[in-house]
């Protein structure tokens, strides 16, 4: 018995060294493959690199030449500016002939002016003092007048009345009184009229010296200004012969570069185009193949959730003898013992379904036998209307069952040939 129990122990201490040795090898062996495909891996990330880095380089290469076209631009603009700022300048000149011409007609316009009211102001002079001496006459005949009168009425009327002598005196004074003030008035209306005038004229005559200096200085301004206008003509004719031959060469050149920048264009179209149908399937492979990844991952994870299960389901003469016999006697079989594993577990699994199968179709008849009874109590329209249930007869109902549907079994070692077939 000792040397029974002995032996036992060696046979399970070999198992132990066969599992772990199998384990051992089948770890080797998923090293070596992960090993490949992190180089595989490790080649392709290299090649999207050095696909990225010359993109870049293209990139570098476009904005380079863009930058070239935008110099060329700036030139033009700068000469286009040019241009314009001389186009600026001859308005400018214009305006100034025009601001001369202006001013030319404006001091005709004063000097009328200035003379039609130093002719109204001589008029009016000449109206007052017209005036005055009319006035003066008319005073002096009514003094000669009422003197002669007085000298005639003293000697005729000598010995009348005081009282008509203050009465005529009292009417003359009245009159010199009025003719006083008609006087007065009429100086007053003349000083007032006047007045205003020569405030005016004053105003006008420093006005006129002062716009005579402008004048002065704006003379001298624009025979400056005609000076520089000869030279400046005379440089923008040169500037124009320069300026031409510079713009024919500026042309041919502006022609080679459109055509050389039309024939690199369609090169960067086409070869953006052929990058981006390389990027198109260079994506497309890679979604495959994180497609397939992640079926291959949730394989794993499913295999490994199968294994869990399995091992929590193991009975206890699998767990202290894992492996039969025969493995034990032929250690290079895993995979015979793996698919009677696999068709035990999937055979079970189909019986399980036909069990379930089986008890929802009692289930199903036993509710139909409620139903029925259920109709049978409580008469209804609509239970009048259907079949009688209740009518047995060989101990089958008078309701027709519903066909049972069949299911296709496929047989384990099938599928795991199948599927070493397609891994091979």
């Amino acid at each position: 018995m000792g040397w029974l129990s002995a032996e036992q122990a060696l046979v399970r201490r070999n198992r132990v060294r066969v599992a772990t040795k199998w384990r051992r090898h089948l770890r080797e062996m998923k090293r070596v493959e992960l090993e490949e495909e992190q180089s595989v891996m490790a080649m392709q990330n290299e090649r999207a690199v050095d696909h990225q880095v010359f993109k870049l380089k293209m990139v570098n290469n476009d904005v380079d030449s863009v930058n070239r076209g935008l110099t060329v631009l700036e030139r033009s603009h700068f000469r286009r500016m040019g241009l314009l700022s001389d186009i600026a300048r001859e308005r400018l000149l214009e305006l100034q002939s025009e601001f001369v011409r202006d001013l030319a007609i404006l001091r005709k316009e004063f000097e009328g002016e200035k003379a039609g009211i130093l002719q109204s102001f001589e008029e009016m002079r000449s109206g007052a003092a017209r005036v005055m001496e009319t006035v003066s006459r008319t005073v002096a005949s009514a003094e000669h007048e009422s003197k002669s009168r007085e000298e005639t009425l003293c000697e005729e009327l000598r010995n009348k009345n005081l009282e008509e002598l203050n009465v005529v005196k009292i009417s003359l004074e009245s009159e010199i009184e009025e003719y006083e003030k008609q006087f007065d008035e009429t100086h007053d209306r003349y000083i007032e009229s006047t007045e205003d005038k020569n405030r005016q004229f004053a105003e006008l005559k420093v006005k006129d010296t002062a716009l005579s200096l402008d004048i002065e200085s704006i003379m001298k301004r624009i025979s400056q200004s005609v000076q520089q206008l000869a030279f400046w003509r005379k440089r923008m004719a040169q500037n124009h012969a320069e300026c031409r031959s510079k713009n024919d060469e500026l042309r041919q050149n502006k022609g080679h570069r459109q055509t050389q920048y039309r024939s690199l264009k369609t090169k960067m179209a086409s070869f953006r185009q052929s990058q981006y149908d390389r990027l198109q399937n260079t994506v497309g492979a890679a979604r495959e193949a994180h497609q397939n990844n992640q079926q291959l991952l949730e394989t794993g994870k499913r295999i490994l959730s199968l294994h869990a299960m399995a091992s929590a389901k193991l009975t206890d003469k699998e767990r202290l003898r894992p492996f039969p016999a025969d493995l034990e006697k032929d250690p290079q079989s895993p995979l015979a013992h793996f698919v009677q594993k696999y068709n035990a577990v999937l055979l079970d699994t189909e019986c399980l379904k036909q069990r379930r199968k089986a008890l929802v179709d009692d289930n199903k008849k036993l509710r139909a036998l409620l139903k029925a009874y259920l109709d049978g109590v409580t008469v209804s329209n609509h239970t009048v209307d259907e079949p009688n249930t209740l009518l047995v007869l060989n101990h089958k109902l008078s309701v027709q069952p519903r066909p049972i549907q069949t299911r296709c079994v496929v047989e384990g070692n099938q599928v795991i040939n199948a599927y070493h077939r397609q891994m091979h």
